[in-house]
């Protein structure tokens, strides 16, 4: 994954790679539970910072 992503965009030290919850886990739930749009998700490293991401629709990103 790291040299493939290398290959289309320039890394630096300190970079974080998010690759998503693994298969089926959303799945399992009862009732099932996936990301959409205006679902926040807050990353946070303990003397680094938090990184926040809110997700929207494809159909929102269209029109930015």
């Amino acid at each position: 994954m790291i040299e493939h992503l290398s290959h289309i965009l320039e890394l630096y030290p300190g970079d974080v790679l998010f690759t998503g919850t693994p298969a089926g886990v959303g799945v399992g739930r009862t009732p099932q539970r996936f990301l959409g749009p205006g679902d926040v998700l807050r990353s946070r490293i303990t003397e680094i910072g938090e990184l926040v991401q809110t997700f929207t629709s494809s159909e929102s990103v269209a029109l930015m």
